[in-house]
């Protein structure tokens, strides 16, 4: 009877060896993409790369357990609109992932448009400015 809802101990230990079987097959996907990538791309590029597809793989697995959850949070008994208060504060939880996703946008963008969203190389005029401000500029420390 598969209809009938998982036991509490029962869920966790499906969401935790789904979470594992996620994050493992993530790890293989980079792995898998750090060897046809890597020898045909700039160092910065396959960075960009591990960022969006981590960055993939967190959403994913914020996602996965939520229809777990949420089944057996609508089947659990009714009491003093303490289940109503859980389900609310696990969906307010899981709007997270809205922050995720915006992470996934500027990874995308980053690895697309060749550019860094942590910022930009100094100018020659900057570097200038910062060696004369520096009161020991000597790389080798003399």
């Amino acid at each position: 009877d598969y209809t009938k809802p998982l036991g509490f101990y029962d869920l966790l230990f499906v969401i935790t060896i789904e979470d594992l079987v996620v994050r493992h097959v993530g790890m293989a996907v980079k792995a898998i993409s750090l060897v046809f990538v890597a020898g045909a791309v700039r160092h910065r590029r396959v960075g960009q790369l591990m960022m969006l597809e981590e960055a993939i793989l967190g959403v994913y697995r914020d996602l996965v357990p939520i229809p777990l959850w949420m089944s057996f949070l609508f089947t659990w008994p009714t009491a003093i609109y303490l289940h109503t208060m859980i389900q609310g504060s696990y969906a307010s939880l899981k709007l997270g992932v809205i922050d995720k996703c915006k992470h996934i946008a500027r990874a995308a963008q980053a690895l697309f448009s060749q550019q860094s969203p942590f910022g930009r190389y100094l100018s020659a005029e900057e570097l200038r400015i910062l060696a004369s401000a520096t009161p020991n500029s000597d790389p080798a420390g003399g």
